[in-house]
This record gives structure tokens, sequence and C-alpha cells, in this order.
């Protein structure tokens, strides 16, 4: 919970759930691993909140295929994110390990960032696919992931979209 105290004085509680499922196959060379995230802000109108608190999608471990911090109501002739108050995604995974370091994934996002404090899911909900490629390290696999918007917003997002990090996506 977050509290205001400067004029206008108000509250808010930014929450987000993250289920998160685990299947092996062939022993333990192929995982099957599905995400879903529901976020939501509750008080306060969206123009209330700061803006580094409202929701964002698009990163190394959501939407995969749009560009960082993009996936959210737009303003300026749509345009530029502005965040929202709801979101919904979820993650389909393909995980395959190799017998050296080396592991790969194949992945499907789908989701949205909503302007109300509850999701809306009859409204357009951006989907991506893609691949990448895993380094085992002592600290957690280095990724390489490689994206495609499957339905990219008009002068918002490119072609693709590359992420590097560090860890699972999930």
């Amino acid at each position: 919970p977050s509290f205001q105290f400067v004029f206008p004085s108000f509250p808010y509680t930014i929450h987000v759930s993250t289920l998160s499922h685990y299947c092996s196959f062939f022993n333990d060379r192929m995982t099957i691993a599905l995400k879903a995230t529901l976020g939501n802000i509750i008080g306060g109108s969206r123009h209330d909140i700061p803006t580094p608190d409202r929701l964002y999608g698009g990163s190394d471990n959501s939407l995969r295929g749009y560009k960082a911090q993009t996936v959210s109501p737009l303003i300026r002739k749509n345009t530029m994110p502005i965040g929202g108050r709801s979101m919904l995604t979820g993650t389909v995974e393909a995980r395959i390990r190799t017998r050296t370091n080396v592991g790969f994934v194949l992945f499907y996002d789908i989701g949205n960032v909503y302007s109300e404090n509850m999701p809306k899911v009859s409204l357009k909900q951006l989907q991506s696919v893609g691949c990448g490629i895993r380094y085992t390290t002592p600290i957690g696999p280095l990724r390489l992931d490689i994206a495609v918007p499957l339905n990219p917003r008009k002068k918002i997002d490119p072609l693709f979209q590359i992420y590097f990090s560090i860890g699972q996506a999930f």
C-alpha cells in the first residue's frame, strides 16, 4: 500500500500475482513452463498515481516481442505509453536442455495492460513468439531472446526485439 501525503492526498495499493507451472519430459531434457500474471492498482485515479508506480508490459519477462515498457495505454496519437492500472499476461515456454551448458527455448507471450483497475479481456490482446538460447553459469543462465510481435502497433513496435538478461524468465 502507498499513500500520497501532499495535496491531493490519496491511498493506493499495487497488487501483482504470478502463477507458474512446470512439467518436465524426456529425462528432464525438455520442460514446458507456463506463467500467468495478474496485476492491478486499487485506489487513486490513473492520473494521480505516479508514473513509475503504474503497470507496463514489454520486457525480458513479459510480452518479449514488444519494446521495453511500451505495452500500456497510449497517448499522443497512440505512440506514447503512460502506464496502466491493471495487467493480464500469459507465457508458454518450451525449454530444451542439452548435455552441455547450452539450452534453447521457444516461447509464446500474450496479454495487455489496461487503464481500468481490472483487466478488460475483451480488448485486443498483444501476442508475440520467439526463441532464445541459454548458457548456464554458476550465477544463473545467461539469456538471449529474440521475439516478434504478432500484432504490431503502428509507429511503436519494431519488427523484432532482442533481450539479453541473467536468470530464467520465471
